[in-house]
């Protein structure tokens, strides 16, 4: 086999696998929620304080939040051990606050993609003849 063909074939595999999802669950590996690979996710601390974390598929029992690969259950006993709660972020509140952070406005004859890595981008469809 070729090194691009089987560099493509695993990327094509990992991109099929991350669409199911990245799960959260508690330290006794009870599913609490799951959300899209790059969706986010929010942390309330044990004194009332939130932060919102990008989360990236990596396999199914790994993930990583933020700048930080972890185990679904080592996330999720360090969360216990914190007294600190987490929640998926609507995606409805992802995409407004994209636009906020300065998201280009849509123009005529442009339309807003969401990628498969949780991004959105304007793209505009070109059509030309041959003749």
């Amino acid at each position: 086999m070729q090194p691009i063909f089987v560099a493509v074939e695993w990327l094509d595999h990992h991109i099929r696998e991350a669409e199911k999802g990245i799960r959260f669950i508690n330290s006794r590996y009870s599913e609490l929620f799951c959300i899209a690979d790059g969706e986010k996710i929010e942390v309330t601390n044990s004194v009332g304080e939130k932060s919102e974390y990008v989360c990236r598929y990596i396999d199914e029992y790994h993930t990583e939040v933020g700048n930080n690969l972890y185990h679904i259950c080592q996330f999720a006993e360090i969360m216990e051990r914190n007294g600190s709660e987490y929640t998926p972020v609507e995606p409805e509140t992802v995409q407004a606050e994209e636009k906020e952070q300065g998201q280009e406005e849509k123009t005529e004859g442009t339309l807003e993609l969401k990628t498969r890595f949780g991004n959105t981008q304007n793209v505009t469809l070109e059509v030309q003849q041959k003749k």
